[in-house]
């Protein structure tokens, strides 16, 4: 076990060394979109993914968020009950995209995907069926009663509304709702963060559906959960009354709120300890830290999302 708790700790070293953060960001805000690409195909993809690499931003999009996932969910064979299930619902927020995709090809007619994202531990890994119904959906899924239910409502709220969008937003919301409820099972210090980061995920939301999607204050408030203790209600305004996408992402990127959330260093009072504690031989063997595992699990997907935006930007740049 105490190997086992070794290869856990060589792991979060390993990817923290490769992964994204602060500096390199910053690092690569100041390169073009093919410096982008090289730094990224060289540094972050996956080897089994750099070969496969084409021009257009859809790909290399698609191929960061797969290594992404790839490296995250090795995180999942050293966590145990509660920490492995948060970890687990955390990362399928992009298996709740991929039932949105298949869905939409199914009420909407069009050709099947291809690029949908399948990664270990995913509802579908390794490969997904060819869905043609609702029915075949809903069999497929029997055994993933939570992710059944995501479906089930979302067709419901669609048949209502006669919107595929209100489709993807009740199934967005019953993701949510799932991680937050998986998270009051853990240790208090983590669900507290955990309310704080869903309260600026519902920010950025609203963002994103009111400046991209042009939905309307009351479709943009129905996904928000108004009773989170967390929730800027200021910081919400501001970006509802912005006069663009850039200026309302600009107010939430710089908010007291996300960047304390960003900064917060998880890793003093907990896995400082547990190093020390492992080196001298003192700690239980097979436990990993979760702390320092969700901190960074989350920061990459920040700055995975940042980086994405960034690219967009440089080729409109380009343009």
């Amino acid at each position: 076990m105490l190997s086992l708790n070794s290869a856990a700790i060589g792991l979060l070293g390993a990817l923290k060394g490769k992964g994204l953060n602060s500096y390199r960001y910053e690092y690569l805000k100041g390169l073009d979109y093919r410096g982008i690409v090289n730094f990224m195909r060289d540094n972050f993809i996956l080897p089994e993914y750099r070969d496969k690499l084409e021009e257009d931003g859809e790909s290399l999009e698609y191929f960061i968020r797969l290594s992404y996932l790839r490296n995250c969910s090795k995180f999942l064979r050293f966590l145990k009950g509660a920490q492995r299930e948060f970890i687990k619902t955390f990362l399928r927020e992009y298996d709740v995209y991929n039932l949105k995709t298949i869905m939409r090809t199914i009420i909407l007619g069009g050709l099947y995907p291809q690029k949908l994202y399948l990664f270990p531990f995913s509802l579908f890994y390794p490969q997904v069926p060819e869905f043609t119904t609702l029915d075949e959906v809903l069999k497929f899924l029997r055994r993933e009663k939570e992710y059944k239910k995501m479906v089930e409502d979302g067709h419901q709220e669609y048949r209502r509304r006669e919107e595929y969008f209100y489709l993807e937003l009740r199934m967005d919301k019953m993701w949510l709702s799932l991680l937050r409820d998986n998270s009051r099972r853990l240790d208090k210090r983590i669900f507290v963060k955990v309310e704080k980061w869903l309260a600026m995920v519902y920010i950025f939301w609203a963002v994103r559906l009111y400046h991209i999607q042009k939905r309307d204050r009351e479709d943009v408030l129905a996904v928000i959960d108004l009773d989170n203790p967390y929730l800027n209600t200021a910081l919400l305004e501001s970006v509802l009354s912005a006069p663009d996408l850039e200026t309302g992402i600009k107010m939430f990127a710089s908010s007291q709120g996300f960047q304390k959330l960003l900064a917060d260093d998880w890793e003093s009072s907990l896995s400082d300890l547990f190093f020390q504690r492992e080196i001298e031989g003192k700690i239980e063997a097979g436990r990993l830290s979760f702390l320092p595992v969700f901190k960074f699990v989350f920061q990459q997907r920040y700055y995975v999302e940042n980086l994405i935006y960034l690219l967009n930007q440089k080729v409109t740049e380009n343009v």
